[in-house]
């Protein structure tokens, strides 16, 4: 019997069946769509062979046309039974163009085993044909209300809904959410790594006594100012920090003390990149180093160094890391200094100079530490810090008895006021009354590191030398036993002649190498310019020695009219023929003998330590320094052989020098004004027409002139390391320290977060 293909509607098959079966109603029987909306790919061989395909489009009726041959649509959803290896595109065509009835979810989206927890069995009308058509309508409703049946009608909506656009897809909305928990989690380790940037800025202890327990407990006993800032930022709206700290896991807040070490170590690491890179791209530094011990009894070593910033066009003295000096030879601190520098990443190969102070272990020229390190590094020379020379020079001048004796008297007065708040008082109160005009109202210790001290400690006695009489003659009459007789004391002793004369004597001398000690204790100037001013202060002394005449005689008006102020007389002192223990040069006046015997012996001192504690500086300088414009001008080149040949490894054409020079010092004999200084000369240099003359002046502008730097670290190692915080960890110190000290270097919290975020975490950062 000929086969032939038919395409029918559901309803008309549906209604061949239903005449066949002897069912006598006629009319088409009309089924739900909802209840349609899985039928499967339907063939059956009905008792004629007939072989009916049921495909898109039907027009309700039989055809007509029994000769011609109809294949089964394309969208046919039998075709896709156990073959689902097709594209998106294709299931969204076949769900909106299908054959009647028209979606066909199960098929696309019914895993193998369907609804009640996934274990019913999927069959007719999703992964294998329909044949019982007896019971088609039962089979379909229960289809119909079956869980999986419900579910894939929800996916095929949902995916019909993402490919029109109108809903994102299960891995974009999972995304949307993991970027908006990421987010949130950034903000609150924002709002920790902020509180932990101020505290570290602000040289504020983070940990209490106790830090521990809910952040958000306010205790008896004090947790920290870390916790309280956070508590305080709560306070002040921050809805995000508030929710983590009261809700958030606990073994995930980010506040303990570990995390606080991680978080300031990656503050300490990026401005200390920021430092190494432009030291770095400088290619030529000078390091400075000095210890001291601290707190917790460990002697730590503060690495420094020393470049030419050529963005900023000045010279850079930026603190490294303070590290532990354990073995303090010569060879020890050289191998630390040599390892604090290659284990930060920074090329020796360009280190020029080294300063250090005048201690054996470091400046010995046969096992100091400058030595082993001039053995690895020859270009690096080394610099006898200018600021301790100075101090040196003074130290040794003011051995003479009657200076020794005077500026003793002066610290011992000092402490008698600075130890009691009672005399303190007095004392304030008689600067009020006899000095109204007064720029000051105590007295400056005299400390022997800082060299400055020393200068303002003897210029602010003399200033304030009235007052002081007036109140040590007040303390005379104290109640206190201890007071009354060290006043009387003191008294007697800055009312001698012997005491007032040198005074006089010292504050004139030291009017003028006040301010040599501050600029050689500044960090934007050079060696050169250092020299010059020692020379400059050199030539007043000279011109006091060769006048010292008239000079000494305005001091000893002075120091007459403040006796007479205190109803005493000088008195000429008693000559004898065999004294030992003072200078006893005849005289034939009280002026003239102290003259000879205090005056002038004082400023040789000072003249022949000044001479000899910078000579070393001048050597060292001494053909560098003809690069500078205003002494080019009167050099040749051949007289910078040496120099030029010692620095060839870091100049960019050493055989072209000498045309170089030529061009140079013509350049400036045109010009009136010249510069006096490296940096000076520097910042009229151009680089790529003088590229050797450029590198020769860097290496000038970065040689050390003190270790004022160093010391100045260690005034913040006090404030950061306390009796209250002796165990604080070398890594926390010196991530703090840098935060402390590099105020003007910018730590961002977004920076400190992503280097935070690298690391695997609990909660999601990235």
């Amino acid at each position: 019997m000929k086969r032939v293909q038919k395409q029918l509607s559901i309803s008309a098959f549906t209604q061949i069946k239903r005449n066949k079966t002897d069912n006598p109603t006629s009319e088409n029987v009309s089924i739900d769509q909802a209840n349609l909306s899985e039928l499967p790919s339907i063939s059956n061989n009905d008792t004629d062979n007939h072989n009916i395909a049921l495909t898109p489009n039907s027009n309700n009726s039989m055809s007509n046309d029994s000769d011609k041959t109809l294949t089964a649509g394309e969208n046919d959803i039998g075709n896709y039974v156990h073959n689902l290896e097709i594209d998106d595109l294709k299931k969204e065509e076949l769900l909106k163009t299908p054959w009647v009835p028209h979606s066909t979810p199960c098929v696309l989206f019914a895993r193998e085993k369907g609804g009640k927890g996934g274990h019913q069995q999927l069959g007719a009308l999703v992964s294998k044909e329909y044949a019982k058509w007896k019971n088609a309508l039962q089979d379909f409703q229960l289809h119909a209300s079956t869980s999986y049946h419900k579910l894939c009608v929800e996916k095929s909506d949902s995916f019909l809904k993402v490919n029109k656009g109108r809903s994102k897809n299960i891995t974009e909305q999972l995304s949307i959410e993991r970027s908006r928990q990421i987010e949130q989690n950034r903000n609150i380790l924002l709002s920790v790594i902020k509180t932990i940037i101020l505290c570290s800025m602000q040289e504020i202890a983070l940990r209490g006594s106790n830090d521990f327990g809910n952040v958000m407990n306010i205790n008896s006993f004090n947790d920290g100012n870390f916790r309280a800032l956070l508590r305080f930022r709560v306070d002040s709206g921050d809805t995000i920090l508030e929710e983590h700290l009261k809700n958030g896991p606990k073994n995930s807040l980010y506040t303990s003390p570990r995390i606080q070490n991680e978080i300031i170590s990656i503050c300490g690491d990026i401005i200390k990149s920021k430092i190494i890179q432009r030291v770095n791209a400088a290619e030529c530094f000078s390091v400075l180093a000095d210890e001291t011990t601290d707190i917790g009894r460990i002697e730590q070593m503060s690495v420094c160094l020393r470049y030419y910033d050529q963005g900023d066009k000045k010279i850079r003295e930026d603190f490294l890391e303070f590290t532990p000096a354990v073995d303090l030879t010569g060879k020890g601190l050289a191998t630390l200094i040599k390892s604090s520098l290659q284990n930060n990443g920074i090329n020796c190969q360009f280190l020029v100079d080294q300063g250090y102070d005048g201690a054996s272990a470091m400046s010995g020229y046969l096992h100091g530490a400058q030595e082993y390190i001039k053995k690895d590094f020859p270009m690096a020379l080394y610099v006898h810090c200018s600021a301790h020379s100075l101090n040196l020079a003074l130290a040794n001048a003011s051995s003479l008895p009657t200076i020794r004796n005077c500026i003793s008297t002066i610290q011992t007065v000092g402490t008698f006021f600075r130890s009691s708040a009672q005399r303190s008082e007095v004392l304030r109160i008689s600067i009020i009354e006899t000095l109204p005009q007064a720029r000051h109202s105590t007295l400056v210790a005299l400390c022997e590191t800082r060299w400055v001290y020393k200068h303002e400690s003897v210029l602010r006695f003399k200033e304030l030398y009235p007052a002081i009489i007036v109140a040590l003659e007040k303390l005379e009459s104290s109640i206190n036993k201890e007071t009354a007789q060290k006043s009387c004391q003191l008294l007697s002793s800055i009312k001698d002649a012997k005491f007032v004369i040198p005074l006089i004597i010292i504050e004139n001398i030291f009017s003028y190498t006040l301010t040599l000690c501050k600029q050689l204790q500044t960090i934007n100037a050079d060696l050169v310019e250092a020299c010059n001013h020692v020379d400059d202060v050199l030539a007043i002394l000279d011109e006091m020695r060769e006048n010292n005449n008239k000079h000494f005689s305005d001091m000893f008006s002075v120091a007459a009219l403040m006796m007479n102020k205190n109803k005493k007389e000088i008195d000429f002192p008693r000559f004898a023929n065999r004294q030992t223990q003072r200078n006893n040069v005849p005289a034939n006046s009280s002026e003239e003998y102290y003259k000879l015997n205090i005056f002038l012996p004082f400023l040789d001192h000072i003249t022949i330590q000044l001479s000899d504690r910078f000579q070393k500086h001048k050597f060292l300088i001494k053909s560098l320094q003809k690069i500078i414009p205003s002494k080019c001008i009167h050099s040749t080149s051949e007289e910078m052989n040496d120099c030029v040949q010692f620095y060839s490894q870091i100049l960019t054409e050493p055989t072209v020098f000498k045309a170089e020079f030529s061009i140079w010092k013509s350049k400036w004999l045109k010009e009136e004004s010249r510069p006096n200084t490296a940096i000076e000369g520097l910042d009229n240099c151009n680089i790529l027409l003088f590229p050797n003359i450029w590198k020769l002046l860097q290496v000038l502008a970065t040689i050390p002139m003190s270790t004022a730097t160093p010391e100045r670290t260690f005034s913040s190692l006090k404030r950061l390391k306390t009796y209250l915080r002796n165990s604080t960890g070398e890594t926390r110190l010196n991530g703090l320290a840098l935060m402390s000290i590099h105020r003007e270097i910018n730590v961002d919290p977004e920076e400190v977060l992503s280097r935070f975020a690298k690391q695997s975490r609990r909660m999601m950062l990235l």
